[in-house]
């Protein structure tokens, strides 16, 4: 049901069994996907693609970036299928081609902020209060404390976990919990979203940690992930190759 009090341009496209709030706007470029249900308040604004069965609750605003060389470039913002964005959270769109993407199954909790140009994966959790400048990337199944900060251009890498509270001035490696300031990784996160129910993924993991833990100089450690021949290694190696800053074992 669309309410009568929401304002929808008519060069948007609104999907089958879309519910709309009163005080909605909904900008011209606006793809709402078939199920999708949009609280009161939300504005849409932009290139904006909503996937399936998503669900943004009060106050979401998805709009321009917020980057002080920004022009008129048509910013574009994907978010997949089953997501849900709680009160107020804020997204802005991209600065080039590549839209601002929020995968599936995501879950964003209250005033979170996704800058310009990041990129979540499947099954991300960003608790209460979370920042990310522009161009962060967060692997699938990732999982962020509330009212942590996250410096752009910094990759948070599958299955990973940030503490609250604490601001990331590295990258954060896969399937490794951050959870102090200033402190590298504490311990291999491992038993969480399904990973410890899965014994051959858990014990791949933990191999690729204990190399990433004895090996300093990246060649090596890139030699020794190869010798693993397992996914998990290949997404540290992956992460590693990218990345010339990030956190390390205490």
């Amino acid at each position: 049901m669309i309410h009568p009090e929401a304002k929808i341009h008519k060069g948007s496209k609104i999907d089958r069994n879309v519910s709309i709030g009163p005080g909605s706007i909904i900008g011209e470029n606006v793809q709402i996907g078939e199920g999708s249900k949009i609280e009161d308040n939300v504005r849409l604004n932009g290139n904006v693609k909503i996937g399936k069965n998503v669900y943004l609750h009060r106050g979401v605003t998805i709009g321009p970036p917020q980057h002080i060389s920004f022009k008129d470039f048509q910013h574009s913002t994907n978010i997949s299928n089953n997501s849900i964005l709680r009160e107020f959270v804020t997204v802005h769109g991209s600065t080039s081609e590549i839209p601002t993407k929020i995968g599936k199954d995501c879950y964003l909790m209250a005033f979170s902020h996704i800058g310009h140009d990041c990129q979540l994966e499947n099954n991300v959790v960003l608790t209460n209060f979370v920042q990310l400048g522009g161009h962060v990337k967060i692997g699938a199944r990732a999982v962020v404390g509330g009212g942590a900060m996250v410096h752009q251009r910094m990759e948070i890498g599958s299955r990973a976990m940030v503490g609250a509270m604490i601001a990331i001035l590295k990258s954060v490696p896969p399937y490794s919990m951050v959870a102090e300031a200033g402190k590298g990784i504490k311990i291999v996160s491992i038993n969480r979203r399904g990973m410890s129910d899965d014994l051959s993924l858990r014990k791949n993991a933990v191999q690729a940690m204990k190399v990433l833990k004895t090996q300093n100089d990246k060649k090596t450690l890139l030699d020794e992930l190869d010798k693993l021949s397992n996914q998990q290694a290949l997404t540290l190696k992956k992460f590693i190759d990218s990345n010339t800053k990030y956190y390390k074992w205490d």
